[in-house]
């Protein structure tokens, strides 16, 4: 009885340590799933700067209360190409 005392302790001591870090659980589906907080790298801006995909996005798609279906999944396809471009380069940076 007392081990489970313990085991309980130190189980919600730890969920409590994960949030304040920024990590949150998620239960859906009969699965349980953890999700890490996002980190930036510092070079974010310079990898924007370098990658022709991420200029003007904000001009080319400005902020709307309501989009369409074509103009969410342009958007979203304008936007991952973006990050997709911006990882690359980060990751040829790292190699030099």
């Amino acid at each position: 009885m007392k081990a489970a005392k313990y085991l309980l302790i130190v189980a919600l001591a730890a969920i409590l340590i994960g949030w304040l870090l920024g990590y949150s659980i998620d239960f859906r589906d009969g699965a349980v799933r953890v999700y890490g907080p996002a980190g930036v790298s510092p070079y974010d801006a310079e990898a924007e700067a370098n990658s022709p995909l991420c200029w003007g996005l904000k001009e080319r798609y400005p902020s709307k209360d309501f989009l369409t279906r074509d103009e969410l999944e342009e958007r979203s396809n304008a936007a991952k190409a973006c990050i997709d471009q911006k990882i690359d380069y980060l990751i040829s940076r790292r190699r030099f």
